[in-house]
């Protein structure tokens, strides 16, 4: 089986990353490192999951590198290894089902052309709510159209097939796009990272898709605990969709829009 690592990003949230954690030592996958990446956590929850499993590789980070930083951290990390052939990152609020590796694995070997692979997120295992089953990237408004998010798991998305983009939730990446287009866009601190990327790496010709069988449970919003209503959220927001936007719009198109 080729070997994948998985990126965990911790950030003040001991319980969620912990459950995250033994979900993952549960799961049937036999070639799978686990990285957990700490953005110098103040409750030293980082610290403290280290203590509690020494059997797994962990990360301090001496600041809080935002998402795409503190991610990037635990990748060069995996990349190290030759024989890591793919990455995972994987929202530290996720439980992941114990099987849900080998589809998306098989899936992307059967298919060189595959650069990302995203599956199947729902809010929990009662509710069977959907969170994300594939989307698109809609560039003047600068936001992601999310596939059947906030409709009931009834059988409607449980087709594979090519997508616009993959959630940085819970994204599998192949070794050779990191090579070839990079690690994640640093200039975003949190959000909208996965699109660029996800836009970048569809333009150096990989395709993107959706395994419906690639399942986790997304208990989200836990490691942000910020409202809509929050102003660094709305600062953050509309920062990074300027950024976003001046990347990828003309700029007659981006002088329109903004």
């Amino acid at each position: 089986l080729p070997k994948v690592t998985v990126v965990v990003l911790n950030w003040n949230n001991y319980g969620d990353t912990k459950r995250c954690i033994e979900s993952l030592k549960k799961a049937s996958y036999l070639n799978l490192e686990i990285v957990v990446v700490d953005n110098a956590s103040k409750d030293e929850s980082g610290k403290r999951l280290s203590h509690e499993h020494p059997e797994l590789r962990f990360i301090i980070n001496p600041s809080n590198l935002g998402f795409a930083k503190g991610c990037n951290a635990g990748m060069r990390i995996a990349l190290q290894d030759p024989e890591c052939a793919y990455i995972l990152l994987l929202n530290n609020d996720c439980v992941v089902t114990p099987a849900f590796l080998e589809p998306a694995i098989a899936m992307a070997e059967a298919n060189p052309r595959i650069g990302l692979v995203g599956g199947k997120m729902l809010l929990s295992p009662e509710l069977r709510t959907i969170w994300y089953a594939g989307g698109h990237i809609n560039l003047w408004r600068g936001r992601a159209v999310v596939w059947g998010q906030g409709e009931v798991d009834d059988g409607r998305y449980d087709s594979p097939g090519e997508v616009g983009f993959v959630t940085g939730a819970l994204m599998l990446i192949r070794r050779e796009v990191t090579k070839r287009v990079g690690l994640l866009p640093e200039e975003y601190f949190f959000g909208q990272e996965e699109y660029d990327y996800s836009v970048n790496v569809r333009r150096h010709g990989y395709v993107l898709f959706y395994v419906p069988e690639f399942v986790v449970y997304h208990y989200c919003g836990s490691s942000r605990k910020l409202s809509d209503c929050d102003m660094a959220f709305i600062y953050l927001g509309y920062r990074q969709k300027m950024i976003l936007q001046q990347k990828y719009l003309s700029r007659i198109q981006f002088a329109a829009w903004r």
